[in-house]
């Protein structure tokens, strides 16, 4: 009996230590497996929101089913307990949105992780330990007063701004996305940021910006603040640019001008010209900011003055003016461009493919009008049947109103009443009518064809810019004369040398004014008398064949003052065919012409002091006497296109026309739109 009692104590004992050891493991187990803890080197960080909000966000525990925020204020004294002023749950996340806390009042911020597990069925939590707390203010960091400047001459932004004192300063680069990617960070409030290949930062491409964001934050051990993002600032390539717009200038040659300056502040540039009329600047041409900074002007008319400047417009404007930067002026004379002048040759020419002759294109013909594209090796190089070809420029004419623009002036009155007069007579059939050959020479605008070897021109260019030097500007009555009107001209002042010449002059000058011969008793005062008065004959003063007019090396000029536009007077009219115009009558404005031209190494004529003629070009060049007259008519080229001209000087717009065999259409401006 014994024996069994041993044996149920030992079961009994046997039985307790395991119903306690089941009580055991299933209290222990479970308990243990919900334990979880707070990382001890996490950082709670606080971010203010653009609406304000603050939102907190803490670092996750090894487990949590939901995690216990609290926020304490300090107990007072040793006894006492924190009092808590916020305690909320949240399940599945480590973030959230602060409730409005007590202002100017530390907090303790606590954080713990709450596992949930099960004991005999029943439900039971084991919190964190330890839990993650600081205490902290929540003074939100804020940044003021943000401030900046650009020095273009260094590529650097100054930036100055205030804040907290303990706080510093994170600022960011924004991305098109609008996220922003950390740049650095200060704890004073400026900071400098270099642009350029030397800089943190690339210098923005034009109409790009690099933008700047800026936000207050604080630091202490287990916890980051950080203030709203500040609207920041946006630098782009205007504010790291200058405003010194360098204008530079090179001749291209044949009145052609290239411009070019600095990049500098604004959206676009503008390329202007002074009008010397209305004395305003016009603007010939527009270059976008990011375009290639160059302006090449087209052909210049001869012998004038152009003053250019380049503006820069848009963006940050200068105080007082509509520019964001303004250039120098860059003033400059153009000079004699044979470049879409007409020219006649003098005789029919070979052609070449090219300046050095190397093979035929054909043949072009005398007296035929044709528009210079470019001149090369004495060559000048003009359009035949559709293709470019060079023809020898030193049997040609060249219209000098076209080689020489407004370095001379033009009257040629053969095409409108000719002057040619017997010291102030009329000579019946010649002086007032269009002399023959000159028909097409007065163009419907008003303008004069003038036609001169291209040789004798040059001469005449060194001439009319030494005349300029002197104050005068050479003005020219007549030049090539087709031998038409000189044997016209001749047979018709010949069978009125013996007629008495008439009671009143042509011009209305009184008689006695002339000091004219006296006849013998008996005798009558005739042409013949006034021309000659005995010592010189009619071939003095006119060609009875060929005249160096007709070979294109002539011209028949005065002088008038430049500043006011009036002739010099001479001792005689020009085109006055007597006795009072030859050169030993010369009064002091005859002999400055006449100092001009042979200075220039033309030769003169006795016997008409407003003749000079290229004695070089006669001996050393053989030309042919031209007896018809030239005309305008032909294709004319400038930098815009081609037009065709008439033999008026007109030129075809907004239609179609037929030109020799083919058909051709002409916009508004003339320009030909199929060829």
């Amino acid at each position: 009996m014994a024996k069994y009692r041993k044996w149920v104590l030992l079961g009994i004992a046997a039985a307790l230590v395991i119903s306690i050891a089941v009580v055991a493991f299933g209290v222990y187990l479970p308990y243990r497996g919900a334990g979880s803890a707070m990382p001890q080197t996490g950082e709670f960080i606080i971010t203010q929101q653009k609406d304000g909000t603050l939102v907190l966000h803490w670092p996750e525990a090894d487990q949590a089913d939901r995690y216990r925020l609290e926020f304490l204020l300090p107990a007072e004294t040793e006894d006492a307990e924190p009092e808590v002023v916020y305690r909320n749950f949240f399940t599945g996340s480590t973030e959230c949105v602060l409730p409005r806390l007590p202002e100017n009042r530390e907090l303790i911020m606590r954080v713990c992780a709450e596992v949930e597990y099960r004991v005999f069925g029943q439900k039971r939590i084991r919190v964190s330990d330890p839990a993650m707390e600081v205490t902290t203010d929540f003074q939100i960091p804020v940044i003021t007063n943000l401030q900046w400047t650009a020095d273009p001459d260094t590529d650097t932004v100054s930036i100055s701004f205030q804040m907290r004192e303990g706080d510093s300063c994170r600022y960011d680069l924004v991305g098109s996305d609008g996220e922003g990617t950390e740049l650095g960070r200060v704890d004073t409030g400026s900071l400098e940021l270099h642009f350029g290949d030397d800089g943190a930062l690339p210098v923005p491409e034009f109409g790009e910006c690099c933008t700047l964001s800026f936000r207050a934050m604080r630091e202490k051990p287990g916890l980051k603040f950080y203030g709203t993002q500040s609207a920041g600032l946006t630098v782009t390539r205007d504010d790291l640019l200058d405003r010194n717009l360098n204008l530079q200038c090179v001749d291209q040659g044949n009145n052609v001008f290239a411009l070019t300056w600095d990049e500098t502040k604004g959206e676009h540039y503008e390329v202007q010209l002074l009008d010397t009329d209305s004395i305003q600047w016009q603007t010939v041409a527009q270059i976008a900011g990011d375009g290639e900074r160059r302006y090449t002007s087209p052909h210049l008319a001869p012998f004038g003055n152009f003053t250019y400047r380049v503006v820069a417009v848009g963006g940050q404007t200068m105080e007082d003016s509509p520019y964001a930067a303004v250039s120098d002026e860059i003033a400059y004379a153009s000079g004699a461009s044979a470049v879409f002048a007409t020219i006649w040759p003098v005789k029919d020419l070979e052609a070449f493919r090219d300046s050095g002759r190397t093979e035929s294109m054909g043949t072009v013909n005398a007296c035929t009008a044709y528009c210079v594209l470019g001149e090369q090796d004495g060559m000048f190089c003009i359009r035949l049947n559709g293709e470019t070809c060079y023809i020898d420029s030193s049997y040609c004419l060249i219209n000098l109103s076209e080689y020489l623009g407004t370095l001379c002036r033009y009257e040629i009155t053969n095409s409108v009443a000719s002057i040619y007069m017997v010291h102030e007579f009329e000579i019946p059939d010649v002086t007032g009518v269009v002399t023959a050959g000159y028909e097409n020479v007065r163009l419907s605008d008003g303008s004069y064809l003038v036609p001169l070897l291209y040789p004798t021109a040059q001469k005449l260019a060194s001439a009319g810019q030494a005349a300029v030097e002197q104050g005068y500007r050479l003005k020219i009555y007549d030049s090539f004369r087709p031998n038409k009107a000189t044997q016209q001209i001749y047979q018709l002042t010949e069978k009125i040398l013996e007629d008495p010449v008439p009671e009143q002059t042509y011009t209305g000058v009184q008689t006695d004014e002339l000091k004219l011969p006296e006849p013998e008793d008996g005798e009558v005062l005739t042409y013949h008398m006034v021309m000659t008065n005995g010592k010189y004959g009619l071939n003095y003063f006119l060609a009875k064949g060929r005249s160096m007019h007709n070979l294109g090396i002539a011209l028949d000029l005065t002088l008038e003052d430049l500043a006011t536009g009036r002739e010099i007077t001479m001792q005689t009219a020009i085109h006055d065919l007597s006795c009072y115009s030859v050169l030993s009558q010369n009064n002091s404005g005859a002999n400055t012409l006449a100092k001009i031209m042979k200075g220039a190494g033309f030769g003169d004529l006795i016997s008409e002091w407003w003749h000079f003629q290229d004695n070089e070009a006669r001996a050393s060049l053989s030309l042919p006497t031209i007896y018809h007259g030239v005309s305008a008519e032909c294709w004319m080229a400038d930098d815009y296109g081609w037009k065709y001209r008439t033999r008026k000087g007109t030129y075809y717009t907004g239609e179609t026309v037929t030109i020799g065999d083919s058909v051709f259409s002409f916009d508004e401006n003339g320009y030909v739109i199929t060829r």
